[in-house]
Order: structure tokens, then C-alpha cells, then sequence
């Protein structure tokens, strides 16, 4: 959100505080050009979030279809 903040050429303080500017967006014009460029810029954090997440989730499945399959009752020591 902070580099689509600083693409646009607005102030980097808004990624910082952006629950309390949530209030601020409300307040605004829906039509304001402010508000769009803002919200874009939220929308690119969120993009950037899942785009991570997605990408963690399918490594994970990789891992988990490559992994030999063991039981957990399978145990070299037992300890009595």
C-alpha cells in the first residue's frame, strides 16, 4: 500500500494509521479523486497480501502431496 501511496504521490502516513483513516474515507465524496487514488492504493496491499498467501498455501500443498506417509503409532523407540 505505502509504494502505490508514494506511486501516486500522496502521503505515506495514510499506510501507517490506515484504521484510523477509515473514518476519513467515510467523511469523503464518493466521487473524490482522493478517495479512488486511496482506495487503489488499499486494494494493491490486499492484492499484494493474498498474491503472498496464495503463493504460501501452494507451496505448502507441494510439500504435503511430496511428504512420505507415516503414522504416528510408528515409533522406533517406546519407552515404558
Amino acid at each position: 500500500m505505502s509504494r502505490a501511496l508514494v506511486e501516486y504521490g500522496m502521503n505515506n502516513d495514510i499506510s501507517q494509521g490506515s484504521q484510523i483513516f477509515v473514518a476519513v474515507l467515510r467523511g469523503m465524496d464518493h466521487n473524490d479523486p482522493r478517495r479512488i487514488m486511496i482506495l487503489e492504493c488499499y486494494s494493491a496491499g490486499f492484492r499484494a497480501v493474498f498474491i503472498t498467501m496464495a503463493a504460501v498455501s501452494v507451496s505448502a500443498l507441494v510439500v504435503s502431496l511430496v511428504m512420505e506417509d507415516r503414522s504416528m503409532t510408528d515409533s522406533q523407540s517406546q519407552d515404558v
